[in-house]
């Protein structure tokens, strides 16, 4: 299984993914013949002893863009094909599709089935940058945050701000690495550095 991480969306994916599972393949196939040659065995052209079997390789796609894909979702919808000429060739061309999980588009029922921090992750996500709904989340006294500095490491990737960068730093600092701690503290300590970084750049100015 393969998660293929997407913080926007790619035109391209399809044939990106052909990329990674072809690579993937040919580890096995690689693997497969290292095994013949130390048994002293030759292969020549066969590639793989008769009989082998290769163990599936499926990806998904996380897109985290915030937006639902609506780019291509399998090879052919990349391909430019005459529409006069299409019942002619589209039996012969290999399709590719991808799988893709569109992470803010999840409804409540589904994002309850996570059960890591990732949850906090995807119902963030669910907000959509609606004022209210993160207001509420931000505040919720329930939420405990399992690996602080990881979450913190992802809402930085989303935000890009220096605030939760700071944050990690000051719970290294108190060594509470790797310890559990709730949602709203983590918040209070972001906006805090959020209005300690304004009074600064204030004064600089």
């Amino acid at each position: 299984l393969c998660a293929e991480n997407q913080s926007d969306i790619c035109n391209a994916m399809p044939v990106r993914d052909m990329g990674y599972q072809y690579v993937n393949y040919l580890d096995q196939i690689k693997k497969w013949q290292a095994k013949q040659k130390a048994e002293g065995k030759k292969l020549f052209t066969k590639w793989l002893p008769d009989g082998t079997k290769l163990k599936p390789v499926i990806t998904f796609v996380l897109n985290y863009s915030g937006k639902k894909w609506e780019s291509p979702l399998s090879l052919k919808d990349m391909l430019e094909i005459p529409e006069q000429q299409r019942e002619l060739w589209e039996p012969w061309i290999t399709d590719h599709p991808i799988h893709v999980i569109d992470l803010a588009e999840q409804d409540e029922e589904t994002r309850k089935k996570y059960h890591s921090d990732f949850r906090h992750i995807v119902d963030y996500l669910a907000c959509k940058g609606d004022k209210e709904k993160l207001k509420k989340f931000r505040q919720d006294e329930t939420r405990i945050v399992t690996h602080p500095e990881e979450f913190l490491d992802m809402l930085d990737a989303f935000a890009g701000t220096r605030n939760y960068r700071a944050v990690k730093r000051t719970l290294e600092k108190q060594k509470k690495e790797g310890e559990p701690e709730k949602m709203c503290v983590l918040y209070d300590m972001v906006f805090g550095e959020g209005l300690q970084e304004g009074r600064q750049e204030g004064r600089q100015e």
